[in-house]
């Protein structure tokens, strides 16, 4: 059963349960399936059949769901941009997915006609619709009918547009649904799109977050821990990086409903997993480890990424168990492709350092229009199963657990063995002295880059030299490491790199 259909069932099965939050307006799930039905007759009045793409850039929000449960009613497929894009990723994208209607706010309509990809799209509904206007039926979606297309954030080259179809979402919907274990009328705040889809399917009560990543800077925490207090919220699933600002903020259990935290998207360290269990005592919290093309991996609960947390020793962060539903192998971190008949001779003993490789019902089969995407991230082995690269480093330990260590991209190896920039970062976090910091190999040398504390003196060269876990060339100060923009949790390594060469340019 598709995502669709089980939303609908919730909608007649619980008609006056809230089913999303957004700011202000609310709507049961009775009155949300009726508009969903009224968008779904307005698109097909305009054209849109089965198995059309239609470009949506729609920020995160009551209009954004609306939408794409009509296309799925239809059977259309949603090809979803984050709101955070820029110009030039969003003008690829449109290359990339050749899609026959383009549905976004006015003024996204409006700025369209200035960009050539957005302008030969010949179909642009408007996102308010008349309600009276509806439609009953369900299209006819196969198995392997696309649902979804999303995109990967690119940091490894052109973004690819991931496949999701109609049985990845249902496989994924019960890994993800079992794992959350909520129930119908459970209220959950979220700010990760695909999530607040599977709440539709198991009837829980949706929040959407006041949060724009494209404007993380300006998170109001105060204002977002008011509304989960007054919406009893009892299910937060976020990046690490919005539930730090929510701990940051928070007093002692600030929001008292609060039962279960879900955070993924990009690692905790140690001292971030402590300061989630001090202001939200009374939550479950777990971090679970994934990525576009599989989630989840792995789950670790806080007390149990406490317990592991001496990474000098272990030589890689605990991500915790692998998900029961998943298959998972390290080999031999290479940067050519894998084929089947070397598959065999590339896998690693428990506990050696390599590329994390999946197998599973609910990790991605194939990407949309890229068969060079596919060559590079997939492993067909002699049984025909096929295995995804997940591009990070890690080892699975004595104990069973998943350790990771980074992106393989991103390992430096010298003298023999493997340095982690990744490691590096949380050995500067836990010490104190600066913000943030990693290591590099930059013109031949070893290179320590930081960032130190606001409002701070740069702690002296030999106190940070006395912290590392071996000798650098150089430590180099910088005002603001980059982030990524999708979770503004992990160091951009590639925009480092750029900020390096041009303060090398521009010493000035």
């Amino acid at each position: 059963m598709n995502i669709s259909a089980l939303f609908f069932q919730r909608a007649a099965e619980q008609p006056d349960v809230l089913a999303i939050r957004d700011g202000a307006e609310t709507r049961t799930y009775g009155t949300f399936a009726a508009e969903v039905r009224a968008t779904a007759a307005y698109f097909t009045q305009l054209g849109i059949q089965k198995n059309d793409r239609v470009l949506v850039f729609v920020p995160m929000g009551l209009d954004l769901y609306r939408v794409v449960m009509a296309l799925f009613q239809i059977g259309a497929t949603a090809v979803f941009l984050d709101e955070w894009v820029g110009l030039d990723r969003l003008r690829l994208c449109c290359k990339l997915a050749d899609c026959k209607a383009f549905i976004a706010p006015w003024k996204f309509r409006w700025i369209g006609f200035f960009i050539p990809e957005i302008r030969k799209i010949p179909i642009k509904p408007r996102l308010k619709v008349d309600l009276s206007k509806q439609t009953e039926a369900l299209a006819n979606c196969g198995e392997d009918d696309t649902a979804l297309i999303t995109f990967t954030t690119g940091s490894t080259g052109t973004p690819k547009a991931a496949r999701r179809t109609h049985a990845f979402l249902g496989h994924q919907f019960r890994v993800l649904a079992a794992k959350m274990a909520s129930e119908p009328s459970t209220v959950v705040m979220t700010t990760l799109p695909i999530v607040l889809l599977i709440n539709f399917g198991t009837g829980a009560s949706s929040v959407v977050a006041r949060f724009s990543p494209k404007k993380a800077h300006r998170l109001k925490a105060d204002v977002i821990l008011k509304e989960m207090a007054e919406n009893q919220v009892h299910t937060l699933i976020a990046s690490p990086y919005f539930v730090q600002k929510l701990a940051e903020s928070a007093g002692n259990n600030a929001v008292p409903s609060l039962k279960k935290v879900f955070t993924g998207g990009g690692p905790v360290f140690p001292p971030e997993a402590a300061l989630f269990q001090k202001a939200f005592p009374a939550a479950a919290i777990q971090v679970v480890y994934g990525s576009t093309e599989a989630e989840p991996i792995a789950g670790v609960s806080v007390e149990q990424l406490l317990e592991k947390s001496d990474l000098l020793v272990l030589g890689g962060l605990c991500v915790g168990t692998p998900d029961l539903n998943i298959r998972l192998e390290i080999i031999e971190i290479r940067e050519a492709i894998v084929t089947g008949n070397e598959l065999e001779s590339l896998r690693l003993p428990q506990g050696s350092i390599g590329e994390i490789i999946v197998a599973g019902d609910h990790v991605l089969k194939s990407y949309y229009n890229n068969d060079a995407a596919f060559q590079r991230n997939k492993i067909i082995d002699h049984q025909g199963v096929i295995w995804h690269r997940t591009g990070d480093a890690g080892f699975v330990g004595s104990d069973g657990l998943l350790y990771l260590c980074g992106r393989c991209n991103q390992m430096i190896f010298r003298n023999g063995h493997w340095i982690s920039p990744f490691i590096w970062e949380s050995v500067f976090t836990q010490s104190g002295l600066v913000t943030r910091g990693t290591v590099l190999e930059w013109g031949g040398q070893l290179i320590a880059v930081v960032q130190s504390k606001p409002d701070t003196l740069k702690v002296p060269d030999a106190n940070l030299l006395a912290i590392l876990p071996e000798p650098v060339d150089r430590i180099i100060w910088l005002e603001k490491l980059p982030l990524d923009p999708r979770h503004h949790t992990k160091i951009d390594y590639d925009g480092l790199k750029k900020q390096m060469d041009r303060s090398k340019k521009n010493p000035g």
